[in-house]
């Protein structure tokens, strides 16, 4: 199979290896790094400062430690908000937590 490269749409970056010097299979080296406009590069929780953690928790789901999943005081929030905007010029908020975003991503549902 051909593939064209630059349409390749990448969610993390991606590494190319060849095999090391002398055609030696079993010491691969890593040729070429490719990734679409973000150069994501998995890492464990574990490796993921505690500062960064809090900061996104903070930002996204600020009760993500208090409810199991879902949290509702913010999910009824968001549906008074959304009436709300049909009436004014006021902003909006979603009302998903960490959780129920992470399972969208994975099942790339939006329902």
């Amino acid at each position: 199979m051909d593939y064209d490269l630059h349409k390749l749409q990448l969610n993390y970056t991606s590494f190319i290896y060849v095999n090391g010097p002398g055609d030696d299979a079993s010491n691969p080296v890593k040729y070429q790094s490719l990734y679409s406009s973000e150069n994501r590069v998995w890492v464990d929780y574990d490796q993921i400062p505690q500062s960064m953690k809090d900061a996104i928790v903070a930002i996204e789901d600020k009760r993500y430690w208090e409810h199991k999943g879902v949290d509702w005081k913010r999910t009824f929030g968001a549906v008074v908000n959304l009436f709300n905007f049909f009436q004014s010029d006021s902003g909006s908020y979603g009302g998903s937590t960490i959780t129920q975003q992470l399972i969208k991503n994975i099942t790339g549902e939006n329902e």
